[in-house]
């Protein structure tokens, strides 16, 4: 069974019985769906002003408020920040899409184009290393690594 099933129970594993136990999850998973819903309404409209404004920024923050799994929010929101240069914003959401997707090439990149913004070349360089390492064929993190290893 997939998680996305098993998110809407409550699963107790009884080992001495050999027995998995769902109970419905009730009324706290239907808030918690409609709430993801809705994020995703607000990104969609996030999306669609596409100009980088607070507007846009505080409809990806209630999307994330709403449903704070909801990576896509992160990633559109941390977007935003590297594109105004904000360091610090850019670097904390970055910092929490790695967390969430500890595996993700796309993720370590972003992470260490923040840290650039800072001008943290090292952890930069060993951002866009760990993203090679994922997924060899990142075309941008081989890059900025050549950028950082040219200066």
């Amino acid at each position: 069974l997939g998680l996305s099933f098993l998110n809407r129970f409550q699963v107790t594993v009884d080992a001495e019985r050999r027995q998995i136990i769902l109970k419905a999850a009730g009324a706290r998973f239907q808030q918690n769906e409609q709430n993801c819903m809705t994020a995703k309404d607000y990104v969609k409209k996030g999306m669609a002003l596409e100009d980088h404004s607070e507007q846009q920024i505080a409809l990806y923050q209630k999307a994330i408020a709403l449903c704070p799994d909801f990576v896509e929010a992160y990633y559109r929101l941390g977007a935003i920040y590297l594109y105004q240069q904000a360091a610090e914003e850019a670097l904390n959401i970055h910092r929490k899409i790695v967390e969430m997707q500890p595996d993700s090439a796309e993720a370590h990149f972003r992470l260490g184009v923040a840290y650039l913004l800072k001008r943290d070349r090292k952890d930069a360089e060993q951002l866009f290393q760990k993203a090679l390492q994922l997924d060899p064929a990142h075309q941008q993190a081989a890059e900025y690594l050549q950028r950082i290893k040219n200066h």
